[in-house]
């Protein structure tokens, strides 16, 4: 996650997700980063496929999870070739709040 000591973030903060790697992407891979939050008392999912070890969560996002979770997103990140098909382990699940 990012380099902070909360995983609080206030409306206007930029999020921005990072991660370690061990080695680099093969031209074929990339880092599925995948989130998931309760909506409306259901569960709903976003992310994005990107190249380099870090994504900023689009301003989009803001909002979408309930605010009775504290405004709860959770995310992890594997690798996933371009058929999309997961070819690595899921990281550990991280959760961070965007009030």
């Amino acid at each position: 996650m990012t380099k902070r000591d909360s995983p609080h973030y206030a409306t206007e903060e930029i999020i921005n997700l990072e991660w370690h790697v061990e080695g680099a992407l093969a031209s074929d891979e990339w880092y599925a980063v995948r989130l998931s939050w309760m909506e409306n008392g259901e569960t709903s999912f976003g992310g994005a496929n990107v190249k380099e070890p870090a994504w900023i969560v689009p301003r989009d996002y803001y909002g979408k999870a309930d605010q009775s979770t504290g405004r709860a997103y959770h995310w992890h990140v594997h690798v996933e070739n371009n058929e999309g098909v997961q070819i690595s382990p899921s990281s550990e699940t991280l959760t961070f709040y965007w009030e």
